[in-house]
């Protein structure tokens, strides 16, 4: 341990001794460093004298040019700050220092200061506080040499004198975050990680006094800064992600939009000049925008670029730096605002490059080249309003393995100190954070060209080429754009797949407002045919940015018709991607347009079975479009519109319905009715036209429409575990806590058999000669109840001893949905085997013999060790060592399911503010009321509200009225109580005092609370939150004459639960579950017992003698 001395004073000879104030540094368990304030008049060892390092001028300039935030971090023991710093860490890249690290790193140096410091903390000396500072200054200084986004200081400072030498020699804090949390978590916290962590010090008494000594210390730190403004407070009670999602909306407004410092004023020279840019203009050259990260290669691209194409190649660091170079009145005032750290007025570099491009139109120039621009969007959009639009965005995009392996390659012989891969990874997130939104913008305005660079050089740059050649020579015709479609190769789809499939292709036709769309959704749900539509095809060719779609954008734009080749190797990809992927057939919405297009289709992919034509008069299309126009907002919804768009389909179509008439492969749907009455018709061509599907089995399958599921976007969790390993178990809490839905293939299989149906019969049959059951058969059992418990509201699912190998796994991700992670209950054969060998003590199982245990390991392995394997290089598995108690287990799946995002039934449920001045200016009592079963509390409760006027009020009822009422909050609580899992006390408590509040507002008298306490947690936290109970009526009476009530009562009761062995047990678990509840009053002197052993009245007397002073 080292001390810390801060020298206020210094003592004379034959002067009085001041007091001399010290900072003693403690190390916690994750590094982190505490002070604690001593004042000493003699202390007992002086510090020994650092060596002269210490008094060394240390020039923090790049560190306040660099302008970069520092923040303090403060919480209590089991805070979990040490947890968020390291959350902290990874998302900002900030720098996390520890002077506690600071002094042992010096120490190891062998540096004359580390020396002399080894020997003073080994004495047990006091650290000058000074010496500590200028670690951590030239620690800081080393950071910001690498460029650092900013500085954490951790558990920083204890008291307040430090926290101001801090800021009065470093910086100021930017923000002091505080995680805020109540003793009573902090406790359980702690004493829960004393169960593993072995520390001695992890007891509640010592827990309790590390408590008061870190408040005592940090009260007066949180004061200061709460009056400083600088104090964000953080409730730290939550999970560590919804802990971390505070932090991070803090933090985004700290570190991501840090205050932009105020540009120095700047002088005439350099304020936005008026420049005429009408030489540009009349130029008409165009100008082209480079985006790229680092060891994308796009300096040599440009380079290329400007020798091929003459472009000027343009940089705003360039011009900048060369204003000042040139030594003008502008040039010296941009120094000073870049020496400062300052930002350069976006205008002012406008200026700069509008210049340049004056100058290079002068000379000739082509067009130009701006590099590494623009940073963000603002600066592209004033470029584009000021100077000029940008012809096109080029953006060399390549993953982040490549540019990482390419920037190493260049480590070698660079000599960069930031060609590290630590740094790299560091600067390809900066860049991919500052570039994804200009990325996206001109995405969306059609402007970005994406290459992929990572190829060759020249590989590359023939892409550019081929885009450029575009561009650059002038703007092309309609006609011009239609001729380099055809240059381009069409695809070459090889369609054997649909050939071999054998699937149905369905055209649709049908005008405006003829519901073919709503129809087309039906046939989809139904039939589990697939959906294409040309247009979508089109939009989505052009958003990929393919040389296709680029050269598509163009001809769409000016609303010309795409040639049909295109069209159809749009198609022709389409439905084999669909083919491939298991599609039952298609529908090919409004298509054909003409009958040169089915005739083509129809020659080059697959003849259609039918061409299905939704047919209604022009009056009632006119109706629904008009009925429509008044929600819809769209301007051609019109009558005149209406009618000319009418027309035009009628011209457009009549020759494509005469067409397939003549091949009698017109199907006219009449579609006047309703939805339903013209699905019905769509269901009588279609169920003769669809070979129904059939399962491995033979038996008929019905199409399942996973869509709900897709929508629902629930996690699914697979879970795998030996024998023995506990898995069963733990998937019951899991859905007991989460609300998650358990489905097991073995048990499903078994459910099936059990209904007696032809399938079940059949599978029973298979299962019985020890076949297997196959795989699509159990896919469809699966498919089928996971929508079944969606539509009970599932929270997701948790799928049992699954997959038992890799192809399951595989099938059931690619067929039904992604799983969320693969939970694997990981434990040693000899703890397995113990646990069975346990359980055949009871089971009377066969097979629970030690042979065949092994037998049934060894089974297990082979056939989960690939699936292990798999899941883990996807990072999806998750270990659980599944060797301590139930609790403890289930404590690290607890763990991990509230970090993958999935909530506890719980969650839902938020607490109200509740207002209960009426009931404090009331002044009416609250009692308590306890006993056992057949103590006659009831009874006797009954008799005081009668008596007195109290209101009696029970949990129980009070939960179940507000499930009955059909709430949100009721409808929560219905799950939580449905799923056995404990109802949080803050909501009880909630429900109590709106209660209590209804009864202030009618007149009561006071309140009888019965049943309750019925742990010491719940009466603290009702008489901290709501009010101090009067006292705790406790109906005593002796087992004997308990048993004696409860079995006469069980004559006339029909209650199951009324034999002696259940009594007793009943009875034993009242006892276990009050005691400390009687204890805890008894010592408080609340407790009032009540010998409840003679008659209703007797009783009643004694009760009325105790209320009659109470409520006096």
């Amino acid at each position: 341990m080292g001390f810390f001395k801060k020298r206020d004073a210094k003592t004379s000879k034959g002067a009085k001794k001041e007091s001399t104030k010290y900072a003693q540094i403690t190390f916690n368990e994750d590094c982190s460093h505490s002070y604690r304030s001593k004042t000493s008049k003699t202390p007992k060892k002086t510090p020994t004298k650092v060596p002269q390092e210490k008094e060394k001028k240390i020039d923090l300039a790049p560190l306040k040019k660099a302008g970069v935030p520092i923040i303090f971090i403060v919480g209590g023991p089991g805070s979990g700050k040490g947890t968020q710093c390291e959350k902290i860490v990874e998302k900002y890249g900030l720098s996390h220092l520890s002077s506690g690290d600071l002094l042992r790193d010096e120490v190891k140096s062998g540096s004359p200061r580390g020396a002399k410091l080894a020997k003073i903390m080994e004495a047990g000396q006091l650290v000058p506080l000074e010496v500590v500072l200028d670690l951590i200054k030239e620690a800081m200084l080393k950071e910001v040499a690498k460029g650092s986004k900013g500085f954490l200081i951790d558990g920083y400072p204890r008291e307040v004198k430090q926290g101001e030498q801090f800021e009065k020699e470093i910086q100021e804090a930017a923000t002091v975050i505080f995680f805020d949390v109540s003793d009573d978590i902090l406790i359980e916290r702690l004493l829960k990680r004393a169960k593993t962590s072995g520390r001695a010090d992890d007891n509640k008494e010592t827990i309790k006094k590390r408590l008061d000594t870190y408040k005592t210390a940090t009260t007066p730190v949180v004061d200061y800064y709460k009056k400083k403004k600088k104090l964000h407070r953080i409730e730290a009670k939550g999970t560590v992600d919804e802990i971390f999602g505070e932090v991070t909306k803090h933090l985004d407004e700290i570190i991501k939009k840090p205050k932009a410092p105020t540009p120095t004023k700047v002088p005439g020279p350099v304020k936005k000049g008026k420049i005429d840019l009408t030489p540009l203009r009349k130029a008409g050259v165009p100008i082209i925008f480079v985006v790229g990260g680092p060891g994308s290669g796009k300096g040599t691209q440009c380079d290329k670029i400007v020798e091929k194409y003459g472009l000027s190649h343009l940089s705003s660091g360039d011009l900048l730096r060369e204003e000042v170079k040139s030594g003008s009145p502008r040039g010296a005032t941009l120094s000073k605002i870049m020496e400062a750290g300052q930002l350069v007025p976006l205008d002012v570099v406008l200026d700069l490059i509008k210049e340049a491009m004056l100058k290079e139109v002068a000379k000739g120039s082509k067009g130009f080249l701006i590099d590494g621009y623009p940073r963000e969007v603002k600066q592209g959009e004033q470029f584009e309003s000021e100077i000029q639009e940008a012809a096109t965005v080029i953006f060399f995009d390549v993953s982040d393995d490549i540019l990482v392996k390419r920037l190493l390659n260049r480590a070698k012989t660079s000599g960069r100190a930031d060609d590290n891969e630590e740094t790299i990874k560091k600067r390809l997130e900066t860049y991919k954070t500052a570039t994804t939104p200009v990325v996206d913008y001109y995405k969306k305005k059609r402007k970005l060209h994406r290459i992929d660079a990572k190829g060759t050089v020249d590989e590359i740059f023939a892409k550019v080429q081929e885009h450029l050649d575009d561009v650059i020579k002038k703007k092309k015709s309609v006609e011009y754009y239609k001729s380099k479609l055809n240059t381009l190769a069409r695809s070459v789809v090889d369609m054997k797949a649909l050939n071999k499939a054998n699937v149905p292709i369905f055209f649709i036709v049908g005008g405006p407002g003829s519901g073919k769309g709503t129809q087309c959704e039906k046939i989809v749900s139904k039939y589990g045919l697939t959906h294409l539509s040309s247009g979508d095809l089109l939009r989505n060719e052009v958003k990929s940015g393919s040389p296709r779609g680029f050269i598509l954008s163009y001809i769409m734009e000016a609303g010309e018709l795409v040639p049909y080749e295109i069209v159809l190797d749009l198609l022709k990809e389409a439905i084999v991607k669909e083919v491939k992927k298991g599609s039952k057939g298609f529908l090919i919405d409004g298509y054909p347009r003409e009958v040169k297009q089915g005739e083509l289709f129809e020659g080059e992919i697959q003849k259609a079975k039918s061409v299905i034509f939704f047919d209604a008069s022009n009056d009632i299309l006119v109706q629904r479009l008009l009925n429509r126009a008044k929600t819809s907002g769209r301007a051609d919804d019109n009558m005149e519109t209406i009618k000319k768009r009418l027309e035009t389909f009628a011209n457009a179509t009549a020759p494509v319905v005469d067409y397939y008439e003549k091949k009698n492969k017109l199907v006219r749907i009449k579609a006047e009715g309703t939805i339903e009455e013209i699905f019905a018709e769509v269901v009588k061509y279609l169920d003769g036209q669809i070979e129904k599907p059939k399962d491995s089995l033979g038996f008929e399958t019905k199409f399942l429409d996973m869509t709900p599921l897709k929508k629902a976007a629930l996690p699914i969790f697979f879970v795998i575990g030996g024998p023995g390993s506990g898995k069963g178990t733990q998937c019951d809490k899991m859905v007991a806590k989460y609300g998650l839905s358990h489905l097991s293939t073995g048990d499903l299989l078994r459910e099936e058999v059990n209904s007696k149906s032809p399938r079940g019969e059949k599978l029973s049959q298979i299962m019985e000669e020890g076949k297997l059951v196959p795989m699509d058969v159990v896919f469809n059992l699966l498919k089928q109840a996971m929508l079944k418990e969606i539509s009970s509201g599932s929270k997701g699912f948790v799928i049992d001893g699954y997959p038992r190998d890799l192809k399951q796994g595989r099938d059931f991700e690619s067929e039904i949905e992604e799983v969320k992670s693969v939970i694997f209950f990981e434990a040693s054969d000899d703890t397995l085997i113990q646990r069975l060998m346990k359980r055949a003590k009871t089971s009377g199982r066969a097979d629970d013999n030690i042979e065949t245990m092994k037998n049934s390991l060894k089974t297990f392995l082979n056939e989960a060790g690939p699936v292990i394997e798999y899941y883990e290089k996807k990072k999806k598995l998750v270990k659980i060592k599944a060797e301590g108690s139930v609790e403890e287990i289930f404590a690290e799946v607890e763990k991990q399911l509230d970090s993958q995002g999935v909530k506890a039934l719980t969650e839902g449920l938020q607490r109200k503010a509740i207002d209960l001045s009426p009931l404090k200016a009331a002044k009416v009592p609250i009692f308590f009321i306890v006993g056992g079963p057949g103590s006659g509390k009831g009874t006797q409760c009954e008799k005081i509200v009668a008596k007195y006027g109290l209101s009696h009020l029970s949990s129980g009822d009070l939960l179940r009225e507000e499930v009955k009422s059909g709430s949100p909050r009721g409808a929560q609580l219905n799950k939580i109580m449905e799923a056995g899992e404990l109802v949080p006390l803050e909501i009880v408590l909630d429900l109590i005092k709106e209660s209590i509040l209804k009864a202030v507002n009618a007149g009561t008298k006071g309140f009888l609370i019965d049943g309750y306490p019925r742990e010491v947690k719940q009466g603290e936290q009702f008489e901290k939150e709501i009010q101090e109970a009067k006292s705790v009526i406790f109906f005593d009476v002796s087992d004997d004459i308990l048993i004696e009530r409860l079995l006469n009562r069980a004559k006339t009761s029909g209650r199951v639960d009324d034999n002696l062995e259940t009594i007793k047990k009943r009875l034993n678990t009242f006892k276990n579950a009050t005691a400390p509840v009687i204890d805890y009053y008894e010592k408080k002197q609340k407790l009032v017992k009540i010998p409840a052993k003679g008659t209703v009245d007797e009783i009643f007397a004694v009760v009325s003698e105790h209320l009659d002073a109470a409520m006096t």
